[in-house]
């Protein structure tokens, strides 16, 4: 009987090593599914942080605008901004051979609300302006975050100087609502 006894003995300990062994295989998934977990939760949070405090939006709300640059204080009257919607256009990119487009929507910063009736009666005459100076620009200025500053810059002074003459205000900023590549 002692070697039954034996065996019996030499199967428990193989029995209790491999269900050491499990627990330990269990620990270690577990111990993996976890970090997964953390890693998938926790870089999506961490993503939006970083693109909510250093992302294009806060830069572009940094940006002084022309007349803050010049020093000019606006009057008391004058000192709401009227943001001024431009439908939608779809504009070939320069040097592409028609080939990539570039969808954008914008909002025109208006110094003052005058200029917004003035701008609805020439509507053609801002879209054909806008268009011509966008299908100017080649693909790797609209890639460049630079290259769409200019682009900005570009589409303000051209209306400015196409108003001048009204006197009725001017474009402060150009805000892309909408700028897709393709």
């Amino acid at each position: 009987m002692p070697i039954n006894d034996e065996l019996e003995e030499d199967q428990n300990q193989k029995d209790s090593d491999k269900k050491e062994s499990k627990s330990k295989v269990n620990k270690g998934n577990l111990l993996v599914i976890l970090t997964g977990v953390l890693v998938i939760t926790i870089t999506p949070i961490s993503t939006w942080l970083v693109v909510r405090n250093f992302g294009p939006d806060t830069a572009a709300a940094t940006e002084e605008t022309p007349e803050k640059e010049k020093g000019e204080e606006k009057s008391p009257e004058n000192s709401k901004e009227v943001l001024f919607p431009i439908d939608p256009l779809v504009v070939n990119i320069a040097e592409t051979r028609m080939t990539r487009v570039l969808s954008v929507q914008m909002h025109l910063v208006l110094s003052d609300e005058k200029l917004k009736t003035v701008l609805e009666d020439k509507m053609p005459m801002v879209k054909d302006r806008i268009m011509s100076i966008v299908g100017r620009k080649t693909l790797s200025e609209l890639e460049d975050e630079s290259g769409r500053k200019k682009l900005k810059r570009d589409i303000a002074l051209e209306i400015n100087e196409m108003t001048r003459d009204e006197m009725a205000g001017t474009v402060l900023n150009v805000v892309f609502s909408q700028f897709l590549i393709q």
